[in-house]
Order: C-alpha cells, then structure tokens, then sequence
C-alpha cells in the first residue's frame, strides 16, 4: 500500500483579516459572518482558532453583548386565571429570581402595588407592609 502525503489547504487563511474585522464587532452573529464569507462551519472554526492564537480577536463568550430588551416600559403585571377566577400578580426578576410581590382581584390594586414598589426600591421586606396599605387604600375607596 502506498501513501500520499498532502499538505493541508491554508488558503482560508487568506481571510483572515476580514474574518477578525467581523468577529470583533459584536453585533454580528456568527451566522451572518459565515455567509458575508462563505464559510462553512470546519472553516469557521479553523479561522476562529487562527485569530484567537494570533491574539487578533477575543473568544466571544466573555465580551458577547446581547440585544437591549423590546420592553422600555414593564408594568410587571400579569393577569392568571385559577378556575373562574382572574387574578393579577405583581412581579419581577431581580438578579435573575423571578420574585412575586402579591396577587390582586383588581387591576387597579396591582397599579398601586407597583408604584408603592417604585417608591421604596423593590424591597422585598417591605411586600407585606406595602400589600396591606394597598388593600386598606382599596377598602377606603369602596
């Protein structure tokens, strides 16, 4: 049996500095530097390899920014349904725990709740307090 050695095609090395200029900008994603370059994915990798080795580029897993969120104004109200009963619950996610603030008959009351946890910061200790006051404003308005 014979062998026939070949050396390995390095002409993807040729894009290389349009290849970091991409992956450098954030804002792209790997998907869209593969077809502006088409790469397939071997390729890809052996590029991204090359610039990370050549300290061209910064492995994107560290610095990668994600989108700004579509939600400019949450009202952190949502409507839950138990049987044929509605109910609104207040809550929201701080540092990455969804915490719930309380369950409401009314909308309005939830409306209450947010901005009494506008005033005193989202403090969780003070829910209890808060819930009270907006039950006892609800009950005086009646």
């Amino acid at each position: 049996m014979n062998f026939t050695i070949v050396d390995g095609d390095y002409n993807y090395r040729e894009l290389l500095p349009r290849f970091s200029e991409l992956y450098n900008d954030d804002y792209i994603p790997v998907t869209e530097i593969m077809d502006r370059l088409g790469l397939n994915q071997n390729t890809y990798r052996k590029l991204r390899r090359d610039a990370i080795e050549e300290e061209l580029v910064q492995p994107r897993r560290t610095k990668y920014k994600r989108k700004t969120s579509y939600k400019i104004n949450p009202k952190y109200i949502s409507k839950v349904h138990h049987g044929r009963f509605e109910y609104y619950k207040v809550i929201k996610r701080i540092d990455s725990k969804v915490v719930y603030f309380g369950y409401f008959k009314d909308y309005r009351q939830a409306e209450r709740m947010v901005e009494l946890l506008y005033e005193n910061d989202w403090d969780i200790n003070k829910r209890d307090e808060l819930k009270q006051q907006v039950m006892m404003e609800w009950n005086c308005q009646k």
